[in-house]
């Protein structure tokens, strides 16, 4: 578990119970900002650039993978390739997180980044119709690469904001967003005129040069607070396993429309724009999706903006099977954006006449 969710249990009553503390300790003070701190988002924003940034892109992998690289296999064969690399994504976290609590981010940050460029080259060498190296060197390599820095870039704003870091964490966040529009375009061109091969090698070297200067940039600010866990008392925190099982079925639900929407807009012969840039517009909008609810959230607590949000975009990915032409493919994308800004909007309002 990360410092920065260390630190938010150990704000809340019980405490004592889950991670008992000293209580001669002192309490860390935090300065919100500072150039040591807007550095470290920035090196953040280039690591989720990077990392959630491809996972989000991977539609287009899809796309190409199911008709010209893998054509043999089922679009179902080919999703395993993204679905592996999230998971590593995601669970490499239980271990990158502890390591991070125990001060290793630097060596954790420098080992991820190695491994992750490696095996983006080696994806670069897959050959046609050899499911194996796509695999190993996509779902596997690449992605417990990402799961070793993923968690630790998040976690690390925490050592400089309490007050304001929902908005840091937005910023941060948004970096995959950014990547998730550059990515498919790069993809898309290059695959046709250059080749996987090439193609690839041009992420690769994009991402060499981010995941460097992240490295270069990025610097831890408190000690290590390795946490005593009492693992009886978080197995018996019902509350917080009903919000990581709330979490998992959306994130069960979140990919469906970025790995599919590409290989979609295709099926239904979508404009030749559309199908190059789909999955680049749904990634701008996810956007404003990643900095606007997290400065609601500093506002109004996370709860309040993320329920709605998350039945919000339920409804929107049903909404998508419907959405057999270029107009309506376009409306449902933008349909979340434009409900995310009102709701925003009649909050704020009615917090105002109160």
């Amino acid at each position: 578990m990360a410092h920065s969710n260390t630190q938010l249990v150990k704000d809340t009553p019980d405490a004592k119970e889950v991670f008992p503390t000293s209580a001669t300790s002192d309490a860390p003070t935090f300065p919100e900002g500072g150039r040591d701190a807007w550095l470290t988002v920035a090196g953040g924003w280039m690591v989720t650039f990077c990392t959630f940034g491809a996972v989000q892109s991977f539609g287009v992998y899809q796309d190409y993978y199911t008709r010209i690289f893998l054509s043999e296999h089922p679009p179902t064969d080919v999703s395993w390739i993204g679905s592996v690399q999230v998971f590593f994504l995601f669970a490499i976290g239980i271990f990158s997180g502890k390591l991070f609590d125990d001060g290793y981010f630097r060596e954790l940050l420098a080992g991820g980044s190695v491994l992750y460029i490696v095996s983006s080259f080696l994806l670069s060498l897959a050959k046609p119709h050899h499911y194996y190296q796509n695999f190993l060197a996509q779902a596997v390599g690449m992605g417990i690469g990402m799961g070793i820095i993923f968690l630790p870039s998040l976690s690390i704003s925490a050592h400089y904001f309490k007050r304001r870091r929902g908005v840091a964490m937005g910023i941060i966040l948004s970096g995959s967003s950014v990547g998730a529009v550059i990515y498919p375009i790069m993809i898309n061109h290059l695959f046709g005129s250059a080749g996987f091969g090439w193609g690839v090698r041009a992420v690769s070297f994009l991402d060499l040069g981010l995941l460097l200067t992240a490295n270069l940039i990025m610097k831890t600010r408190l000690p290590p607070r390795p946490a005593d866990v009492n693992m009886k008392g978080i197995l018996r925190d019902v509350p917080f396993w009903t919000c990581i099982a709330g979490e998992a079925f959306t994130f069960w639900g979140l990919f469906i429309p970025i790995f599919y929407i590409q290989l979609f807009s295709v099926k239904y012969n979508a404009s030749a724009i559309l199908q190059t840039y789909s999955v680049s517009i749904l990634n701008a909008a996810g956007f404003f999706g990643r900095t606007i609810p997290m400065i609601f959230s500093d506002m109004w607590g996370p709860f309040r903006v993320i329920i709605p949000l998350t039945f919000i975009s339920g409804c929107l990915s049903f909404a998508f099977l419907g959405s057999t032409n270029n107009g309506g493919i376009i409306v449902t994308i933008f349909c979340g954006l434009g409900l995310l800004v009102l709701a925003g909007y009649l909050q704020r309002k009615q917090k105002l006449a109160k």
